[in-house]
């Protein structure tokens, strides 16, 4: 192996730390505790030796957002096939149970889609994002027919999600945990009856 080799080789190893650290943290300490600094002292190397990978914390938050969507999409993809009805529930159900079991990443999600729009979101994004809205259309339902009515009943399932899994953070319980889930299952199953779809 020459020099060169070597030396992306040694680069992506060194990436794939920083990243595996950020994941770590974010995990830990949330959103706020992710500083470029915090992954320094970690890894135990200078923070200009990680800016030689990630210009700008930003783009690090861009390429974890990425890693994130791209087990997010692989989870949606296995849902078993169902009825349009279910189908859309399961999915909602393995958004938020994906957002339970990595603490902190709809705080990235949201920083990421509500931050700033000179940063284009990944495409594996845009693909969760299909997800939801072909569900949506799969529903059939008079009342979401056009671009505008599918974007806005999305709209609605980011809050409730948004919601969710708030009170899901801060519940402690087995049966607040419970509870929360049921409310989340009621709100869908009311905008669904809603929408007039049987």
């Amino acid at each position: 192996m020459g020099i060169k080799e070597r030396k992306a080789r040694e680069k992506e190893v060194f990436r794939k730390l920083v990243l595996d650290t950020a994941h770590h943290i974010l995990r830990q300490r949330g959103l706020e505790g992710l500083t470029m600094r915090a992954i320094s002292t970690e890894i135990e190397y200078s923070q200009s030796k990680i800016y030689e990978i990630f210009s700008s914390k930003e783009e690090l938050f861009v390429v974890l957002f990425q890693q994130l969507c791209e087990k997010l999409l692989a989870l949606l993809k296995s849902s078993p096939p169902a009825s349009p009805k279910e189908h859309l529930m399961n999915i909602f159900h393995l958004e938020t149970d994906f957002h339970l079991a990595h603490p902190h990443s709809d705080a990235l999600f949201t920083a990421i889609y509500f931050g700033s729009k000179s940063t284009p979101l990944p495409s594996t994004f845009i693909e969760v994002e299909r997800c939801f809205s072909d569900a949506v259309r799969a529903l059939k339902s008079p009342l979401l027919r056009t671009d505008e009515e599918i974007s806005e009943a999305l709209d609605i399932f980011r809050c409730i999600f948004v919601g969710f899994i708030t009170l899901m953070s801060s519940e402690t319980s087995t049966e607040g945990k419970k509870r929360v889930q049921k409310m989340s299952q009621n709100a869908l199953k009311i905008l669904l009856q809603g929408w007039k779809v049987k």
